[in-house]
């Protein structure tokens, strides 16, 4: 996926290669032209699969149908839409010193027509690899919004989020000379924390 929001879901396989044609729009809003016949993704929560892995942590997304049945979700697919605010720098930089290329900017993952509605799970990884780290540390933090959307293909109503997370990046001193990284990843069925020493 990315240094800092999540890393790439290669378990999602072919599937979440594909590209549309034309790619769905970007909306906002709730879909104002659901028809009786399609169903949107519904109740999104994650759980804590793992923390404090050099720097990061892993957690599973679930979401439901509102029929109680997720072949119902058939007409639907889910990405997740992330959004950097700037990053500091110092402490986080290229090996070179220059600036991450994700700080101030926003990317769909996966890009294109994403994965299928109807497996109701999904898994993040939320991590900042240690090289991206200046050394030694200095204190600063950024912070990633992050949506998962989904696209019917009954009502064409572009992606719609349907819920909604903070994940936060914090090098800190914890006390003199000590230095600690933490994340924090708020939302439905958070917060979960990592938080590591240098």
């Amino acid at each position: 996926m990315c240094i800092a929001g999540c890393t790439p879901r290669e378990e999602q396989g072919e599937e979440a290669k594909k590209q549309p044609a034309t790619p769905p729009k970007e909306t906002s809003e709730p879909c104002p032209l659901q028809k009786k016949e399609c169903h949107h993704p519904v109740n999104c929560t994650s759980t804590l699969i793992a923390k404090n892995l050099d720097f990061g942590l892993k957690v599973k997304v679930t979401w439901e149908s509102p029929t109680g049945s997720l072949a119902d979700l058939g007409t639907c697919n889910v990405t997740e839409k992330i959004t950097y605010s700037n990053m500091p720098n110092p402490p986080f930089q290229k090996s070179d010193g220059s600036t991450l290329k994700e700080s101030g900017q926003s990317q769909r993952i996966p890009s294109g027509s994403g994965i299928a509605a109807s497996s109701g799970v999904a898994q993040d990884t939320h991590r900042h690899p240690r090289t991206l780290v200046k050394s030694p540390p200095s204190a600063g933090s950024y912070t990633v919004t992050q949506t998962y959307d989904y696209n019917c293909s009954v009502c064409g109503c572009g992606w719609v989020p349907f819920v909604n997370y903070t994940i936060t990046y914090t090098v800190y001193e914890k006390k003199p000379g000590e230095w600690w990284f933490k994340v924090e990843k708020t939302g439905p069925g958070g917060p979960f924390v990592s938080d590591e020493p240098f």
